[in-house]
């Protein structure tokens, strides 16, 4: 009886720790709150990242969050999601258009960069919060961008 209980132990402990090395945790910025993966870390003191209103990192991915006011925008609150997403796309010359997440209320687009670094892809969801727009992005090289799991946690983003 106590090897079995041992080997439960051990098993239990073995199941906690493979399930300790993966999951999600909450981040909250200002009223955006959202789901991320456990290894990421607030980067947003970091000088490179001052234009910013969070920044997540860790060493395969990045996910940048910018919130804008409603009143920096000359119809205010009146300015729609399609054509917030519209001005993000062209401010950043991008080639690509904004499409909308079925069953969410938001608008996402995708693209690709060069960098000394490689190929980049990403993906950005902009949102309308209670007080002004929201664009949270996801940045990782080509071979560790998991647009899944970068959609589950875009839809995973509550306004408080």
């Amino acid at each position: 009886m106590k090897k079995i209980a041992a080997i439960t132990l051990c098993v239990l402990l073995l199941a906690s720790v493979l399930t300790g090395c993966s999951g999600t945790k909450e981040f909250t910025c200002q009223e955006l709150t959202m789901t991320v993966p456990f290894y990421m870390s607030d980067a947003s003191s970091q000088s490179d990242f001052k234009d910013f209103t969070f920044t997540l990192d860790s060493s395969k991915i990045a996910i940048f969050g910018i919130k804008e006011d409603f009143e920096d925008f000359p119809n205010g609150e009146s300015t729609t999601l399609d054509e917030y997403a519209k001005l993000v796309i062209e401010a950043n010359e991008l080639d690509t258009f904004a499409s909308q997440r079925s069953n969410y209320d938001y608008k996402y687009f995708r693209y690709e960069s060069s960098s000394s670094d490689g190929l980049f892809k990403y993906l950005t969801a902009v949102y309308k919060g209670p007080d002004g727009f929201w664009s949270v992005q996801f940045a990782a090289k080509v071979a560790d961008y998991d647009e899944t799991a970068f959609f589950e946690y875009l839809d995973s983003v509550k306004f408080s």
